[in-house]
């Protein structure tokens, strides 16, 4: 049994790893990538202090690069992290803030301990791949590097 949880384990770093990768990926190089890898840098930590409620409000009454952030959140916990198991499979099309904020509030306490848990792994993952990928764009354009 302890095998099949490490490989549980292993297996959601993983995913988690691909999706946060094709996100990041996903984004343009220039300004807007800098000012996403800006904001990351701060929302793990604001999960932790705020919490995953309070902190997902905030966002969804940002700016622009809060609401991309918030979307691409809850597309991970509603339609491809294995926590998805926590919700209602037939509303993984409508996976959107606002449901993950309906869903997040009524969970129950060690439900949304995993759920805090996953948002803090899950922004600190884009952070990294973010802080690499604007890096390599600026060194490639021969800026900081």
């Amino acid at each position: 049994m302890n095998g099949t949880r490490g490989t549980a384990i292993h297996d959601l770093k993983g995913e988690r790893a691909r999706f946060s990768f094709q996100e990041v990926a996903g984004w343009p190089d220039g300004k807007q990538r800098t000012k996403l890898t800006t904001r990351l840098q701060g929302l793990a930590v604001q999960v932790h202090t705020e919490g995953l409620l309070v902190t997902l409000a905030a966002m969804m009454a940002g700016d622009s690069d809060d609401s991309r952030l918030a979307n691409a959140l809850s597309r991970w916990l509603l339609r491809e992290s294995p926590l998805r198991a926590l919700f209602d499979p037939a509303t993984a099309a409508e996976a959107g803030p606002r449901l993950l904020l309906e869903r997040a509030a009524g969970a129950g306490r060690s439900d949304y301990a995993a759920l805090q848990t996953e948002t803090v792994a899950f922004f600190d993952m884009m952070k990294l791949f973010a802080t690499a990928l604007d890096k390599s764009a600026k060194h490639e354009k021969g800026g900081a590097g």
